[in-house]
C-alpha cells in the first residue's frame, strides 16, 4: 500500500520477531513503489515472518512476504511486497516452487498487475516469452486480487526471456 510508512511496516513486521531495520522503497519522484525491505536480527525471525505474515493486512491491503533476493532468510532479510512492485516486470524467485519442486529458475514473480487481470489473461500475456506451465494471480483473504502473480515456465530460458522483455 502506497500510504504505508517505514514505521508502519516495522510495527507490522515486528509481530514475527525483532526488526533491525525497515524501509519502504520509493521511486525517483519520491512516491512509494509499494515495496518494503525488512531486516530481522535473526534468520529464525525472518523465516517466521515469511510463514506467518504473508497475506496479512497492512494499510488496507494484504501483503506478500518472501525472502529477499539479495540476502535471503538465512541472512535475516525478508522482503514484504504490498501487492505492487512498481515495474510490472518479472523477477526470479529464490524459493523452489512449492507446487511441484521444479527449479525456481523457471518461475517468475509479476507485480503491478491491474486488479482485473485473471490467471488466464496473465498466462496468455506471459506466453509471449515462452511456454507457460502455470500462472496464478494471488488473491487476498477477501477474494480480491493483490495485483501480483506467479508464472512458471517449462524452461529456465523462457523464464529468462520473460524477465528480460
Amino acid at each position: 500500500p502506497y500510504e504505508v510508512t517505514w514505521q508502519m511496516l516495522k510495527d507490522h513486521m515486528a509481530k514475527a520477531g525483532e526488526v533491525a531495520h525497515a524501509d519502504v522503497k520509493s521511486g525517483p519522484d519520491g512516491r512509494s513503489k509499494g515495496i518494503g525491505i525488512v531486516r530481522y536480527h535473526s534468520a529464525e525471525d525472518a523465516a517466521t515472518a515469511i510463514e506467518s505474515l504473508s497475506e496479512t493486512n497492512l494499510g488496507g491491503r494484504d501483503i506478500f512476504v518472501r525472502a529477499d533476493r539479495g540476502g535471503g532468510a538465512a541472512a535475516g532479510h525478508t522482503r514484504a511486497v504490498g501487492g505492487r512492485d512498481g515495474g510490472g516486470r518479472g523477477e526470479r524467485r529464490d524459493a523452489p516452487s512449492a507446487r511441484d519442486g521444479e527449479s525456481d529458475a523457471c518461475t517468475v514473480f509479476v507485480g503491478n498487475l491491474p486488479y482485473e487481470v485473471t490467471w488466464q489473461v496473465l498466462k496468455d500475456h506471459m506466453a509471449k516469452a515462452g511456454q507457460v506451465a502455470h500462472a496464478d494471480v494471488k488473491s487476498g483473504s477477501d477474494g480480491r486480487s493483490m495485483g501480483i502473480g506467479i508464472v512458471r515456465y517449462h524452461s529456465a530460458e523462457d523464464a529468462a526471456t520473460a524477465i528480460e522483455s
